[in-house]
């Protein structure tokens, strides 16, 4: 592999692994703060989602590291895919959540037991303020997005040179003679 090709790879593999911690540090964090008349909520992002983002973070952070060992293109395209999956997955559910009130608010209240506890119901709807958490995995998610990208394009670059330069010659392909 050529010095910019491999420069390339680690960037990739880079991107992903941080991406892929941003997301998992991320979903452990608050994603949300909740005020009602009397009291305020801290909505944690495992609470919301179940390990979901935890689960894509660690996909990401893995297949970024593996990416820097694996040798053959197809395997760096594959785990690349994994990264951009992840990454996507999980920035799409931090946005979801941040442009939704109603998705903390029915969580919340799924998880404290009481359905409907915060519904309006002619009452003033709590506040809802995001927190460093989710804006954390929706920029890892980002990241990691970005770094399966740029593996993609890498893995795709490296792996059709090689499929030229590798391969065999014909039987009818014989060197011209020097005249």
């Amino acid at each position: 592999m050529e010095r910019g090709a491999r420069r390339g790879t680690v960037l990739a593999a880079v991107l992903a692994a941080a991406g892929g911690a941003a997301v998992a540090v991320g979903s452990t964090m608050d994603w949300a703060t909740v005020a009602g008349r009397r009291q305020t909520a801290e909505v944690n992002g495992a609470l919301l989602y179940a390990g979901i983002t935890v689960a894509c973070g660690l996909v990401a952070l893995s297949a970024g590291l593996l990416a820097l060992s694996a040798r053959r293109g197809r395997t760096r395209g594959f785990l690349a895919a994994a990264v951009l999956a992840a990454g996507l997955a999980s920035a799409g559910i931090g946005v979801a959540v941040a442009s939704s009130d109603e998705a903390v608010l029915t969580r919340l209240a799924e998880s404290s037991g009481r359905p409907g506890a915060y519904a309006g119901r002619g009452r003033r709807a709590p506040d809802v303020d995001p927190a460093a958490g989710l804006y954390l995995v929706i920029v890892g998610g980002v990241l990691a997005a970005a770094g399966g990208v740029s593996g993609l394009v890498g893995a795709r670059e490296r792996t059709s040179g090689d499929r030229i330069l590798d391969r065999p010659p014909a039987a009818d392909d014989t060197p011209p003679t020097p005249a």
